[in-house]
């Protein structure tokens, strides 16, 4: 059949055309569209090609005309077309697929026309739900692969109406207008924070970021500023939590297993086989607003010397191994403080309360007993099970300025000849004062001496049963988890050395603590076995280790094998490596608040490192430590400091620039 005088049916940039073949030159045609262009159209191109029509003795523009006619008759007739009726008649058939005028035929009755046939192709090709057209034929999907397609049409749809009537809810919360109905607002939301947390990892960043540009927030914080626009996020919100995906709720499970625990008594204790410590002068002493308290200390005159006790919590008695508990504490790693909040490894019904050494009130504690002469010299010591009750609860604060009693004085003379026993056995000491941050609108800072005689009495009392507890595994044969490190890769300090350049040089070369199931020298502790058995209400670390004791002073073998220990070291690591960031990244954002109201401040620096690369800096009002370019103008060597200016902030950004 001649093709000159034919109409063809055709796609450009997804819109449907027919045209009237006006040359055929073989493997290409040149048509006339129904808008009345002229087109040199390869036959690959070709969807359908109809019958002869009667076009010769019309005039180019009636051919136009005609070709409109046929176009809207063609767009009319694709959407009565019901695709999902002629699959269901198709679907019955044997054949997978079928001539393109055999199904126009069911759908539009017997011998359709060139319009009709045409038509429903152009429904086929625009659905894509039911049919595949391919090769001249139309091909019928299979029930799974209509289903796929329904549920991508769906998402589709739900996109399209997600981008427009999402767009302007999002430009109404901008403005602080009502954004409208709250379960499509929310689900907006749900999508800029995963994108914002999240960027390019997030599944679905595309369509986030095609919400926010169409609303035109396209400014790098504008979700953050939209959430707490929209009351989800506050104006200082601990994005860190999220974005490295700490967990804070407790299961259903895990709070119903906590509310039902109860505090034993001293008898049911006693019948148990502990020891009745209840009559000690036991205190605690931590900061001003600690409610965790796991550790205690008690002081009493015994023949020949002294003995000090630190009593640790028994946690494992409530958060057992096996337990519901023990795995969210396994799952969460430790407790993290940050500025202004905390995320507990255990539910506050047990980390404030059961297992908390509260002042008067009777507890379970695993006792590590010291026996001193009066020089300070240890010359017995032994470790049990108790029960204790807590006479004094002391702030540091307090007992610095309680330093002339009697019994905090004997106990911090013992701790400074612990301490000097430490250093000549090589400790590694390097008292860098603590940044305490009070956040708010105006952010205060303090740095508080980490060396003073109140923490350094607590810590080394804890340094001491932490050891005594390494000992005690490692010469029973017993596998454990044991804290280990190398000399460092170079001494800079020597004994106690307050200066900041050195400590805080010192750190870099320290070489990597590991965790270990066996017993390793420790230099910074300048001990040959150590563990941390002392926070067992913070660290799932130390919860292990105090479960593995109790097993021992029991008289069993330990609770864990090797293989678990290792297990659990792996978990450890994961979550100390993820506390420490959110820690680390928050504490620098409170810090950067704190600058940014000093922007017009000339600020003293502690040059760290001045080279051809870099020039390291830390600021010595709040510790904040940053890199600036090389400066040539400054000749101040490692050691020495230097004023300099703020000269941009951006505590979303993590951004500090310093100028001298």
């Amino acid at each position: 059949m001649p093709s000159v005088g034919r109409i063809v049916e055709y796609i450009e940039q997804n819109r449907f055309y027919c045209g009237a073949i006006t040359e055929d030159h073989g493997r290409r045609y040149k048509i006339v569209n129904h808008n009345g262009k002229e087109v040199k159209l390869p036959l690959a191109r070709v969807l359908y090609l109809g019958a002869a029509a009667n076009l010769k003795s019309l005039t180019r523009d009636e051919i136009v005309a005609r070709l409109k006619e046929s176009n809207q008759r063609r767009r009319d007739f694709s959407v009565q077309v019901p695709l999902a009726e002629i699959w269901e008649i198709a679907a019955d058939e044997d054949s997978s697929d079928f001539a393109l005028e055999f199904l126009a035929a069911l759908a539009f009755g017997a011998e359709p026309d060139d319009d009709r046939i045409a038509a429903f192709l152009r429904a086929v090709i625009a659905d894509k739900v039911f049919f595949r057209f391919r090769n001249g034929r139309v091909e019928i999907h299979s029930s799974e692969v209509v289903a796929q397609q329904q549920e991508k049409r769906r998402r589709e749809e739900a996109e399209r109406t997600l981008l427009h009537d999402g767009a302007e809810s999002l430009r109404r919360l901008a403005r602080g207008d009502d954004p409208g109905e709250t379960e499509f607002v929310s689900s907006c939301l749900d999508l800029i924070e995963q994108y914002y947390l999240h960027g390019s990892e997030f599944g679905e960043y595309k369509l986030a970021r095609a919400l926010l540009a169409d609303s035109g927030n396209n400014a790098p914080h504008a979700p953050f500023d939209l959430l707490v626009k929209a009351g989800r996020w506050q104006r200082h919100e601990n994005i860190f939590l999220s974005r490295y995906r700490v967990p804070r709720e407790f299961t259903e499970e895990e709070s119903a297993v906590a509310v039902t625990l109860k505090s034993p008594g001293l008898e049911q204790l006693l019948a148990e086989g502990y020891h009745d410590f209840t009559s000690l002068p036991v205190l605690t002493i931590d900061g001003d607003d600690t409610l965790d308290c796991d550790d205690a200390l008690h002081l009493e005159k015994i023949d020949n010397g002294w003995r000090v006790g630190v009593h640790i919590a028994e946690v494992c008695r409530f958060a057992a191994p096996g337990t519901p508990l023990f795995e969210a504490a396994r799952e969460r790693g430790t407790s993290i403080y940050f500025p202004g909040g905390q995320v507990p490894m255990l539910p506050e019904r047990l980390s404030t309360d059961l297992a908390s050494l509260r002042q008067g009130e009777v507890r379970p504690v695993v006792s590590f007993l010291f026996d001193f002469d009066e020089h300070g010299e240890i010359r017995g010591r032994d470790i049990c099970r108790s029960a204790i009750v807590v006479k004094r609860r002391l702030t540091y604060k307090q007992v610095g300025e309680m330093l002339d009693d009697p019994e905090i004085a004997v106990m911090a003379r013992f701790a400074n000849h612990l301490r000097q026993e430490r250093i000549t056995a090589g400790a590694v000491l390097m008292p860098v004062p603590d940044v305490v941050i009070t956040p708010g609108d105006q952010v205060e800072v303090e740095l508080v001496d980490a060396d003073s005689t109140p923490r350094l009495l607590v810590a080394e009392f804890m340094i001491a049963a932490n050891r005594f507890a390494a000992s005690y595994l490692s010469d029973r044969a017993v596998p454990g988890l044991f804290r280990s490190q190398e000399e460092p890769f170079k001494r800079f300090v020597e004994g106690v050395d307050s200066g900041l350049f050195l400590n805080l040089k010192q750190r870099k070369f320290l070489k990597p603590a590991r965790i270990l199931t066996a017993a390793a020298p420790h230099s910074g502790i300048g001990a040959q076995a150590y563990t941390t058995a002392t926070s067992p209400i913070r660290r799932f670390f130390d919860l292990v280790v105090q479960a593995q004791l109790v097993h021992v002073m029991k008289g069993r073998v330990g609770c864990f094998s090797e293989r678990e220990l290792r297990e659990f070291t792996a978990d450890i690591i994961t979550c100390q490596s993820r506390a420490g960031l959110v820690t680390r990244l928050r504490h620098r954002y409170w810090l950067l608040r704190y600058l940014e109201a000093r922007s017009n401040d000339s600020l003293e620096a502690l040059v760290l490192e001045n080279s051809q690369r870099k020039l390291v800096v830390v600021l010595t009002d709040c510790l904040f430590e940053s890199v600036m370019p090389p400066n040539q103008a400054v000749r101040s060597r490692p050691g020495e400091t230097m004023r300099v200016r703020i000269g941009r902030v951006s505590p979303l950004d993590d951004l500090l620039r310093l100028e001298v």
